[in-house]
């Protein structure tokens, strides 16, 4: 059976929305995959930071 074309627009507007919830997703993964990490090379930051500098009694 052979598809009109008002049908392959609404699959191709079907995957374009997918593909567009499925990068916001990825999106999001990787945001909090970087603020992991930023909350990781502050604590390394502030480690050194007081190892090297002690706080003065």
């Amino acid at each position: 059976m052979e598809k009109t074309l008002h049908e392959l627009e609404e699959e191709l507007k079907k995957l374009g929305e997918k593909k567009s919830a499925l990068i916001k997703e990825k999106a999001y993964e990787a945001a909090a995959i970087i603020r992991d990490l930023q909350e990781e090379i502050m604590k390394k930051i502030n480690k050194i930071n007081t190892t090297q500098h002690p706080p003065e009694k």
